[in-house]
């Protein structure tokens, strides 16, 4: 989990997919043999009127949805509708 402090939900949204790229293009190597690793992420938007433990939350359940709806994605929280979910490309 990485919580980020004062940044906006379009930040966060180009963070994962920054993230997600970034994994996608690192070149890993087991046994010698190419692996392609990809990454989900949940977002949360910070809401000064909920506890830490809530935002937590809320984020684990959107990183589940991320992996429901396939690989390479995140999720964020509908307490932003500007924002719910996108592939990571």
């Amino acid at each position: 989990a990485v919580y980020l402090d004062n940044v906006t939900a379009d930040q966060a949204c180009m963070l994962a997919a920054s993230l997600g790229t970034a994994f996608r293009n690192h070149v890993y190597s087991m046994s010698g043999e190419r692996v392609i690793v990809t990454a989900s992420f949940g977002l949360c938007c910070d809401q000064p009127s909920l506890p830490l433990r809530t935002i937590i939350r809320q984020a684990d359940m959107c990183l589940y949805e991320a992996k429901r709806a396939g690989r390479d994605r995140f999720v964020i929280n509908p307490a932003d509708p500007t924002q719910q979910s996108s592939q990571a490309s």
